[in-house]
């Protein structure tokens, strides 16, 4: 007996190819143009100066503009197919034919499902037909046509069926389509505003531990594009994709069953969804308001002043898009009741009733802990091996004793709670701790900390020798033999030198280790640099990136008496003089720096010295730096093949003795 859900009607596929047909032939000419055509006018127009060099995949062609259409075709598609549910007298019509919602869906659907599939399947066709011509056996391989295939495939139907579930639960197309777009960045979005607003009442909750960007498809499809093959969408992440649409299809269709034919034009279909949809656009709202006056104000007053105003918005809008009015300024009994809700919220959190702010973990309970100024290399850490051949800096640590000096100074920091300082503050350094724990756990926290005034914890985990070789990786490089030659490079002059004789290279790395290993506190934390990097090239074929600190002495001694430091860095023989002027205390240098005359005119300032001597030109240029807040001095550097100077400023405490005396005149 044949089945009635799965038996098609002539009539509906008649109507449907009439209604939308034309978007499976717009889908199939624009690829055909993106793709097959688009390698064909490249190979038939190459020139023995421009030879056909073949993409390295399918995704390396103009995939913008086939993202675009993967997120647009579809989502037109399922509104056109069901645009007749968003009508009051077509849906009448239609469920007033001889016809079971059961066939009508799964008809629509199918004939959807179809019109995504043939274009890209003729597409891989063609493509597949075009390797017997072109030779590009890699990019027009039936492996890389497949994968492009399948991959192009599932996100058409999961952008289409994610619509069409969206188009069950609201009964106008507009907001259909919105509605669409909104649940694919809701996801990342919701968690990035959840994250933002409780960073500002939990102490030490890291934002940035989320890679939120892969939660959205439209940016997760991006990815594809660059990340290399053994990265690309593995079979458990396809499995996700595909778990969610069939979880939209069932639900699209016993939702559709029940739906009621009343619902067309309303905002939202089922009556017991419009509280949640009111209340859930107040609460978003209100978060993106707190995020907004917390991120440019930092104060508390301010963040409660945008909950109130962003949710007081946000609740009127969600009321009259239910009910299609602007009349609902008298319906505020609903918002009383969500705000007795946030300030029940607000006040659990305020306790910490978890625990969180003051969880440390037992250093017997930690792996490894991963210690650095910020989280950058945190979502790296299980590429961490990739890196290790060239000699990289690592942040992550398993010593024990560096686990318990990284735990003291964590309890400290969470003892003290400093949580009325800015990040504009010089004196304030960002401090990243995340431990990976024996039984798979993770617990990552940040802080801003006032540096000097824990310089005593500092100091016990920056002088260990495993933080030494980890930061300096140059550290364990044992026999200078294994160095092929060291190239010192200045960035902001033309300058280059080469070590390339066995006895200076010696020397060179010698010194420079002795250098690294005398570093303070204040230069691990608060590094000043010259525009100049030390490579090592090592016989094995790998390289050492170094940043050459100012305070390293004894190579920039060393390099002076071997008659290279001109070659090697910035002097006072590749500047016509210097332009100093004091700043008042607590001055911002940016106030300068928005001037449009300062560049031109600085030498005719009122307080500005001039500076001369090669002796005193090269004192400034070793104490300047950048700093916006707490510089006592604005130095303007003008470089020979320089029309405007260099902008940098000089604290109080590194100023030479003859500057001080100079403005004591």
């Amino acid at each position: 007996m044949q089945s009635k859900i799965l038996s098609f009607n002539r009539g509906i596929i008649t109507q449907d190819i009439r209604s939308v047909g034309w978007i499976g032939l717009v889908y199939f000419i624009c690829l055909i143009f993106a793709l097959p055509l688009n390698i064909l006018l490249a190979y038939t127009t190459q020139t023995p100066l421009d030879p056909f060099i073949p993409a390295e995949s399918l995704f390396h062609l103009p995939f913008e503009f086939v993202i675009f259409l993967i997120f647009t075709l579809p989502v037109v598609l399922a509104i056109f197919l069901f645009r007749y549910m968003q009508a009051k007298q077509p849906s009448d019509f239609v469920h007033s034919l001889p016809i079971t919602r059961e066939q009508l869906f799964f008809q629509h659907v199918a004939f959807g499902t179809l019109l995504l599939i043939l274009p890209v399947l003729l597409t891989g066709i063609i493509l597949w037909l075009l390797g017997f011509f072109i030779p590009a056996p890699d990019l027009l391989s039936i492996g890389s046509i497949a994968e492009w295939s399948a991959i192009t495939t599932l996100f058409n139907l999961f952008v289409f069926y994610t619509c069409v579930f969206v188009g069950m639960f609201t009964g106008m197309s507009i907001l259909q389509g919105a509605f669409t777009y909104i649940l694919f960045f809701f996801p990342a979005g919701i968690l990035v505003l959840i994250m933002t607003n409780l960073h500002f009442y939990l102490y030490g909750l890291s934002v940035n531990t989320i890679n939120y960007e892969s939660l959205i498809p439209f940016s997760r499809l991006l990815e594809i594009r660059f990340l290399l093959l053994e990265n690309r969408m593995s079979i458990g992440e396809i499995s996700i994709y595909l778990v969610i649409m069939i979880f939209f299809l069932v639900t699209s269709f016993f939702v559709y069953k029940i739906r009621q034919v009343e619902s067309a034009t309303s905002a939202i279909s089922f009556k017991p969804l419009k509280p949640i949809f009111k209340y859930g656009f107040t609460f978003s709202t209100m978060l993106v308001g707190g995020a907004y006056y917390g991120s440019i104000q930092e104060n508390l007053g301010w963040i409660i002043f945008g909950y109130i105003a962003a949710s007081i918005f946000g609740y009127l809008v969600a009321q009259m898009i239910l009910d299609k009015t602007w009349r609902v300024f008298s319906k505020w009994k609903g918002y009383v009741v969500f705000i007795i809700a946030m300030v029940t919220l607000a006040i659990i959190i305020h306790f910490d009733i978890t625990g969180f702010e003051k969880r440390v973990p037992e250093a017997s309970n930690v792996e490894r802990v991963y210690f650095a100024e910020d989280n950058y290399y945190w979502h790296s850490r299980y590429d961490e091996d990739m890196y290790v051949d060239n000699l990289n800096p690592s942040d992550f640590y398993e010593s024990p004793e560096v686990i318990e000096s990284i735990r003291r100074l964590h309890q400290q920091i969470i003892e003290d709670r400093n949580v009325d300082i800015s990040h504009h503050d010089p004196a304030v350094q960002p401090v990243s701790i995340g431990y990976e724990l024996k039984d798979g756990g993770l617990v990552v926290r940040e802080y801003l900390v006032p540096y000097r005034q824990y310089a005593a914890f500092y100091e016990q985990i920056l002088q260990s020798d495993d933080y030494r070789s980890n930061q300096n990786p140059v550290l364990t490089i044992e026999n200078s033999k294994e160095i092929s030659h060291i190239m010192i490079e200045s960035h902001r002059t033309p300058g280059r030198v080469t070590l390339t004789e066995e006895q200076q290279i010696s020397e060179f790395h010698a010194l420079l280790k002795e250098d690294i290993n005398n570093q303070s506190v204040e230069d691990y934390l608060v590094p000043v640099e010259w525009d100049s990097s030390i490579n090592y090239h090592l016989q094995n074929g790998n390289d050492n990136y170094i940043t050459w600190k100012k305070s390293y002495t004894e190579i920039d001694n060393w390099l002076e008496t071997q008659g290279l430091l001109e070659e090697a860095r910035t002097t006072s023989n590749d500047l016509t003089h210097v332009a100093v002027m004091p700043l008042e205390s607590g001055e911002d240098v940016h106030s300068y720096l928005n001037d449009s005359t300062m560049e031109t005119d600085f030498d005719t300032l009122p307080n500005v010295i001039r500076v001369d001597q090669s002796d005193q030109i090269d004192s400034i240029l070793k104490q300047s730096e950048w700093v916006q807040n707490g510089a006592s001095y604005l130095v303007a550097l003008y470089y020979k093949d320089d029309t405007y100077p260099e902008l940098a400023t000089i604290s109080k405490d590194k100023a030479p003795e003859f500057l001080t005396e100079m403005f004591s005149e």
